[in-house]
């Protein structure tokens, strides 16, 4: 950590946007699953929630869901001004009307956040997962898959813009590091989460712009 001569160096500022390239579709079969890549996939990113799933009809190859977010909100000042919650899956943010307008509306912010679900390709990983906190910044790499088990069909997001239910990036991860744990911040902005009321919001139909929709 280190403090520059004007005060605190946020370090939190993640200012790279994830990394997307098309693959050759291929396979991988997986603990029984069926997955198929479609891209390759490198993301930094700031963490705002983390959850393990060990109860659900997924929790035997999606381990782990993390709420992610970079650019100008992974900024601490910015950053702080929210409240995060996963349920069900789904990450649920709220933040004050001026500070949305501040950081260009709604379209910036769900360009800029994620929940994305992990597929880790062995237990080194899994295990590594299981030590994320929120705060911490992360590295994840791998491939965005669909994910086939059944009659069903888990389709991952492939860009940022989408919204609601099948916006979630599916990534098959290969590679992971914990950049910088908010363990080892004396500074880290330790604030209580609201509770948020999600018992009105629907989740059953496809989001906005998402795969899931166009293919349903």
């Amino acid at each position: 950590m280190s403090l520059n001569l004007f005060g605190f160096n946020d370090f939190y500022y993640i200012q790279e946007e994830p990394q997307q390239k098309k693959v050759k579709s291929k396979t991988i079969k997986f603990k029984g699953f069926k997955l198929t890549a479609l891209y390759s996939y490198k993301i930094k990113a700031r963490i705002v929630h983390a959850k393990r799933y060990s109860w659900d009809n997924l929790s035997s190859i999606i381990t782990h869901d993390f709420g992610v977010t970079w650019g100008n909100i992974s900024k601490t000042n910015i950053f702080n001004q929210f409240s995060w919650n996963q349920k069900d899956r789904f990450l649920i943010y709220s933040i004050r009307e001026d500070y949305l307008k501040k950081l260009g509306g709604e379209e910036y912010v769900s360009e800029h956040i994620a929940n994305i679900h992990l597929i880790p390709k062995d237990w080194i990983i899994e295990a590594a997962l299981n030590k994320v906190k929120a705060y911490d910044i992360v590295e994840i790499e791998g491939y965005l898959v669909d994910l086939r088990y059944s009659n069903r069909i888990i389709y991952t997001s492939i860009k940022r813009d989408d919204k609601g239910p099948g916006a979630c990036e599916v990534i098959f991860v290969k590679k992971f590091k914990i950049i910088n744990s908010r363990s080892k911040n004396l500074f880290y902005y330790n604030k209580k989460e609201r509770k948020i009321n999600t018992d009105s919001m629907d989740f059953k139909n496809a989001g906005e712009g998402t795969r899931a929709k166009k293919y349903r």
